[in-house]
């Protein structure tokens, strides 16, 4: 399959555009269908701008069945182009009982590509007239073609009340997961490495290690989650949430529904608990062409994974401003849709500064195909910096509603670190808190107005916080006659230089063909009436900015909004100059339009002006040890208030108050210091808010001095399994304890004889703690004694030698009491907002056949654990029978125990029941057993 696009179109290059297009159709063969890219998600480099629709995008919805026969619009348009024996990928979704092989039944084979779990449907190859034979088939919803699917901050941080939610809350995302469906993503990047991607899955090319050869899925997920270490600048919102990966999108940035149908489907499996915090959040930048009604089945699989409990943010699209361009799963009614707006606060030399605040001209807007308000909130998504995927630190400014939505994602994570909320609560909390703009209340350009993090945190967290300051707001509503002009000018004082002018204007109208194809073929819709825009300096000449169109896209793709944006430089009278454009095909027809206007200074709601932020914060507590004997000293106490929320902390060996805008500034305070040499240092510590406001320094004192070290004393060394005087079979792991004042625990040489003979080395395993070699003992006699002797060498050449400790060889098997026997001593659980869960196994090494707290934990058993939760409320603990079930896999660590945690566990009655357990020296003997297939109640 195909796809191409083209951007916003100069008036005077449209007849050599004409000529390409009847070039391309001659050469486009009839098997292979074509995508416009209008509804494409194709984010790119800030100095550019998303393409701007075609005609295909502005024809109506595709991804609907208006006329109720079966087939997507899509499919119906495209069927007519094929013959009825010519192959063509659908995905087919069911009403009934219907399946794959019922399908077959009714029209004849085809191969099946994919059966889905979380909606009921499939993927499917079949002819031309099986597809359209099978949509009037009974238990068939809907035939739909495989349609292609395409990839669609500090200042955003600060501009959008996210930085002070994470301040004033202490909270990063920490215990949330977040699953990118998306190109991949580089956990080489400084951003993304580490422990930051917990899980991969590539539906592209099946490889098993996460990686990203196209680079946008690196971008967004950064956005979401970047740990910002080292580069504080580009952190994400949420840096300590968890990424997962669902690779969906091949190196072109395109991919099938049915492959994001699999993603969405992976990311709302429950086994994604089994690793990691698990997937709270569903973050999709992609999107198709067109419009739809919300009912295609990648939509259907969005809104089932949100009845599962997963929170699904959406990208609403980079079609532009036209009416009906939110296409699937931007669509989806159950989804958090996110269009695109500018922020302010950047440097304006700044790669990432874009003059806002204003709708970003090629967000896609609503109604959806069947007339429902999306988005459902805007977020910033204009020249965006994040993470370069094959690079282990650049960075890349990109636009997009692409970005937009990983920015909600990350904020949803901030809130979901210590309220459990339901996705309907979190949507619902979202569009609540959101600062108006555009019509009152819900509306298709703006939805429910500009995220607030900061509000939408707070209250998620029931606590009293203020809204977010934003630039002051107004809405002005205006008409231009026919050939006429229309002015409106306003006062920019003093105290709002320094804060960017941006100016949306939103023309009522609709669109009309301004170039046919051939008879019936529209090739290049446009606005209709088609209006300019210019803004005037003080001095009343001086045209700082216009929108014509001419030059850039920065008009909605089809001309339906006119964005204007600058800095700026002088006080006085600014004066907006809106104009109808004269020639054809409107000829200079007039019309009303909305007048989005966004100025400094800040203010504190969308509702009206409030008092600049002018508190200071307070650095309520300093401390440093009296004396340290090194030169790295801990920090024992930072805290500091403000009345709006700390946003900044700093630690200085110099008194001067620093700069807000200092690198230097870190979110959080800082846990120690390195101090250069010894000496008697004096510390400064500094807090900072929003606005910019430093508090006065707190300081304390340290005397450092560094002790000259001790001589090196040797290893401790014994051997902790087997134990002295036990009897041992089959392949004994031999596990030694050791451990140096100077040299890492798994620094050391360590080594095992048997009987006085040749010394073997013992390899550390850093699960179990020990140095651990393996003794084959199934060729010795049984009822024989055996010494077992180990030693310790560190990095100074200390030896010591272990105890001696001597075994009986048996391998006449193991039953009850056997001294090599062993059990589940104990199921232990604690319940808060999270299940943990902590399994302890313990051997009978004295052959009492009753287990006890002085008996031997083991460590290094491989446990295999289900926990069950009674889903059916029937008393009855069955996976099979629709109860939830998680299945927990580990080793045990030295105190012979394992633990796991369930998050987000929901209320209810659970059994825990260990199904696997295995040990190279000892047997499970389940006669031992204390606890297992335990129940209890959260």
């Amino acid at each position: 399959m195909k796809k191409f696009g083209c951007v916003g179109i100069p008036r005077g290059q449209l007849l050599v555009l004409l000529l390409l297009a009847f070039v391309l159709l001659a050469l486009t063969p009839r098997s292979t269908p074509v995508f416009a890219a209008s509804g494409d998600f194709g984010d790119v480099p800030t100095a550019a701008s998303p393409s701007a629709p075609t005609a295909a995008a502005q024809r109506g919805p595709n991804l609907a069945d208006r006329d109720g026969n079966g087939l997507s619009d899509g499919l119906q348009t495209r069927l007519a182009e094929l013959l009825p024996a010519e192959p063509v990928e659908v995905v087919v979704t069911m009403a009934g009982a219907g399946s794959a092989e019922s399908a077959r039944q009714a029209v004849g084979p085809f191969e099946v590509r994919r059966v889905f779990r979380v909606i009921e449907g499939f993927a499917a190859t079949m002819t031309a007239a099986q597809a359209r034979a099978l949509a009037g088939s009974a238990g068939v919803f809907r035939v739909e073609e495989d349609f292609r699917v395409s990839t669609m901050l500090d200042a955003a941080n600060d501009d959008f009340g996210t930085a002070a939610a994470r301040s004033a809350f202490s909270v990063d995302g920490t215990g949330t997961g977040v699953c990118v469906v998306d190109t991949g993503v580089d956990p080489l990047h400084e951003q993304l490495d580490g422990t930051k991607v917990v899980d991969f899955v590539d539906y592209v090319n099946g490889q098993t290690t996460a990686y990203d050869d196209h680079g946008h899925g690196t971008h967004v997920a950064a956005i979401a989650a970047g740990d910002g270490d080292p580069t504080f600048a580009f952190m994400g919102v949420a840096p300590g949430a968890s990424v997962y990966a669902a690779k969906v999108l091949d190196s072109a940035g395109s991919g099938t529904e049915s492959d994001v149908i699999a993603g969405v489907e992976w990311c709302a499996d429950p086994a994604r608990s089994s690793i990691g915090p698990g997937v709270d959040i569903i973050s999709m930048s992609l999107g198709s062409a067109g419009s739809s009604d919300g009912q295609d089945a990648l939509s259907q699989a969005v809104n089932n994974a949100v009845a599962s409990g997963k929170t699904a943010v959406v990208a609403a699209g980079n079609s532009g401003a036209g009416p009906q361009t939110v296409g699937s799963p931007g669509a989806a009614e159950d989804a958090i849709t996110v269009g695109a707006a500018a922020e302010w606060s950047a440097d304006a030399a700044a790669v990432n500064h874009s003059d806002g605040v204003f709708p970003a001209w090629f967000s896609s807007r609503g109604p959806t195909a069947d007339g429902r308000t999306k988005p459902d909130i805007a977020s910033p998504g204009v020249s965006i910096t994040s993470a370069k995927a094959g690079t282990s630190s650049d960075y890349a400014t990109w636009s997009g509603t692409s970005m937009a939505t990983p920015f909600v994602s990350g904020t949803v994570a901030l809130a979901l670190q210590y309220n459990a909320l339901s996705p309907v609560e979190v949507k619902n909390l979202l569009m609540a808190t959101a600062q108006d703009r555009g019509s009152d209340g819900l509306d298709n350009d703006w939805g429910a107005g500009l995220l607030d993090g900061y509000a939408f945190v707070s209250q998620a967290r029931n606590a009293e916080g203020n809204s977010t300051a934003f630039p002051t707001y107004q809405r002005v509503m205006g008409s231009v006659a026919d050939n006429g002009e229309w002015s409106w000018s306003f006062d920019i004082p003093e105290d709002a230089l320094g804060f960017p002018v941006g100016l949306a204007i939103t023309i009522d109208g609709q669109p009309e063909c301004s170039a046919w194809l051939m008879p019936g073929v529209c090739w290049i819709y446009e606005w209709s009436p088609d209006l300019d825009a210019e803004l005037v300096a003080p001095d009343g000449t001086t045209v700082l900015t216009e929108s014509t169109c001419l030059n850039d896209a920065e008009c909605g793709g089809v001309g339906r909004q006119e964005t204007l944006h600058v800095m700026p430089v002088a006080a006085g009278t600014y004066t907006v100059r809106v104009y109808p454009f004269g020639d054809d095909p409107n000829n200079g027809k007039g019309g009303s339009f909305a007048l989005d206007v966004s100025t400094g200074p800040e203010s504190g709601s969308s509702e009206g002006d409030s008092e600049a932020d002018t508190t200071a914060p307070t650095v309520t507590a300093f401390d440093l040890p009296e004396s340290y004997n090194s030169l790295t000293v801990p920090i024992l106490e930072f805290a500091a208030t403000d009345d709006v929320g700390v946003t900044g902390y700093m630690v200085s060996e110099s008194s001067a108050t620093p700069d807000a805008g200092d690198p230097a500034w870190s979110t959080t305070p800082a846990a120690e210091y390195t101090f250069d040499a010894e000496g008697t240092w004096t510390l400064y510590a500094w807090a900072k808010d929003e606005a910019g406001n430093i508090s006065e320094s707190l300081s304390d004192s340290v005397s450092v001095t560094l002790e000259t070290s001790s001589p090196d004393a040797s290893p401790s060394v014994s051997i902790h399994n087997p134990v002295d005087g036990s009897t041992v079979s089959e392949t004994v792991t031999i596990q030694v304890d050791a451990s140096d004042t100077e040299d890492a625990d798994d620094a050391l040489n360590v080594e095992v004889s048997i009987d006085s003979g040749s010394w073997q080395v013992a390899s550390y395993n850093s699960t179990s703690g020990y140095y651990e070699t393996g003794w084959d003992t199934s060729g010795l006699t049984d009822g024989s004694s055996h010494s077992i002797d180990a030693r310790a060498t560190d990095s100074g050449d200390n030896t010591t030698m272990a105890t001696q400790v001597s075994v009986t060889v048996d391998n006449g098997g193991v039953g009850g009491g056997s001294s090599n026997a062993m059990g589940v001593f104990a199921i232990d659980w604690q319940a808060k907002r999270h299940l943990d869960l902590t399994v302890n196994i313990r051997a009978d090494l004295d052959g009492s056949a009753d287990l006890t707290q002085a008996d031997e934990p083991v460590s290094s058993a491989d446990v295999t654990f289900v926990l069950t939760h009674d889903t059916n409320n029937n008393g009855v603990y069955d996976c099979e029978s629709g109860d939830k079930c998680w299945t927990f896999i580990g080793a045990t660590d030295k105190s012979g125990s394992i633990q796991e945690k369930l998050l987000h566990a929901p209320s209810g009655n659970y059994q825990a029941e260990v199904i696997e357990l295995t040990h190279s020296s000892y047997s499970w003997d389940k006669g031992l057993d204390k606890e297992n297939g335990e129940t209890f109640t959260k």
